[in-house]
């Protein structure tokens, strides 16, 4: 089964924009997604996470690799082994703003976005 043509580069660039105009606003849309992750992890954080999800309702199985450095990066494969794809999109600044708040909190406990880390893992 071919890989669907609806994951772009465009596709990512707007679903990483409609996450929020501030850190904050961004740290909502993933509470209300009922998303967490792994602080520091680039392939578990939330955004990685969430992004994970939304390629989901397009390629509901088969292996998919998200990764979140400076840039958002999906490796998708088909289970079939005949399509592969990998797309990218530049991280907007408010979610950078909210990695680097999840990452590197040196608020006092409670952490700024504790209620966003994954339980087996806080």
């Amino acid at each position: 089964m071919p890989i669907n043509n609806a994951i772009t580069d465009r596709w990512l660039a707007q679903v990483l924009s409609k996450l929020g105009n501030t850190h904050s606003a961004v740290a909502a849309r993933l509470r209300a997604a009922q998303v967490t992750g792994r602080p520091g992890d680039p392939c578990a954080c939330p955004i990685a996470r969430y992004v994970l999800a939304r390629v989901r309702e397009h390629v509901p199985s088969g292996p998919v690799l998200v990764t979140v450095t400076d840039k958002v990066f999906v490796d998708i494969d088909t289970p079939s082994g005949d399509g592969y794809r990998s797309v990218s999109a530049t991280v907007p600044e408010p979610v950078t703003e909210f990695i680097t708040a999840f990452d590197y909190d040196d608020h006092e406990p409670p952490r700024l976005y504790s209620d966003l880390i994954e339980h087996a893992f806080a």
